[in-house]
């Protein structure tokens, strides 16, 4: 008797564990036999994708990885073209806000993003100190004029500004140097030029420049003697041994007789040098 309980009891126990196995297998077992996933991760189907516009996530199945706005904006678009789905099934299909839906609808690229404005709250209280710096730079030599370095060691040790960063200064500096030079009128005015107006057959500009020739499988340096026409642009080369006034004078004779006359003679400071201003022209 006592056996037969026993052996009623191992069949139940069998057949109670193959009842709780099948069920797994189902996903309809008890909750405190089923197998849960582990923590921190997230369930998608099969072939889906994961990409971001906007800050949140976008899941695509199986259509392949979604990389830039552009695509997105560009399968909006489409989907939007092909199946006439509206704002709110597109922004659901592809969990981003209505706006940039709307946006993708209106343009096919997808708007800037805006840099933020980065305030710097402890350069805000010396910016006009630098600034007086680097107008007092604008007569002082070149030399003695403020680098980004000498201003930010200033500021620290004048005004013990210790907890402001070197690479602020540095940006600020490189920025406001230019603008505060425009500011000056008077350099400006150096600064403006005077564009040139020639005539026909009336100027031209001439000097030499440094040209390596192989001569006997040697490399030698000659000199380039350029005669250029002012007006036209057209110009005149011949290469010498030297730059002395034989090959200078020479350089002329040949562009005159290469361009078939001389008229009129004018000096100029050409690279330096004292150069001869001459424009050929009709005999």
């Amino acid at each position: 008797m006592t056996r037969m309980k026993f052996l009623a009891w191992s069949v139940s126990v069998i057949v109670a564990s193959a009842t709780t196995a099948g069920a797994q297998v189902r996903g309809d077992a008890p909750s405190s036999l089923r197998m849960r996933p582990q923590h921190g991760t997230v369930s998608k189907p099969a072939g889906a994708t994961t990409s971001r516009i906007g800050g949140r996530g976008v899941a695509r199945g199986g259509a392949g990885v979604v990389r830039s706005r552009v695509e997105v904006f560009e399968q909006i678009r489409r989907d939007h073209e092909q199946q006439g789905l509206s704002v709110r099934a597109l922004a659901k299909r592809y969990g981003v806000h209505r706006r940039a839906v709307r946006q993708a609808l209106e343009e096919a690229v997808p708007p800037p993003r805006k840099a933020p404005v980065r305030r710097a709250p402890k350069l805000d209280q010396v910016k006009a100190t630098i600034d007086g710096w680097l107008r007092e730079d604008l007569d002082a030599p070149p030399k003695q004029r403020h680098t980004a370095q000498r201003v930010w060691q200033r500021l620290v040790d004048e005004h013990q500004m210790v907890d402001l960063s070197y690479s602020t200064v540095r940006d600020y500096v490189a920025r406001r140097r230019g603008e505060v030079a425009l500011e000056r009128d008077d350099l400006l005015a150096e600064r403006a030029f005077v564009p040139q107006q020639h005539q026909p057959g009336q100027d031209a500009e001439v000097d030499f420049a440094d040209l390596w020739v192989r001569l006997n499988g040697e490399p030698t340096k000659w000199f380039l003697f350029t005669l250029r026409l002012s007006y036209s642009a057209k110009a005149v080369h011949r290469a010498f041994a030297s730059q002395g006034q034989e090959a200078f004078l020479e350089g002329h004779q040949y562009a005159f007789e290469t361009l078939g006359g001389v008229e009129g003679c004018a000096n100029s400071n050409v690279a330096g040098e004292l150069r001869l201003r001459t424009e050929p022209g009709p005999r």
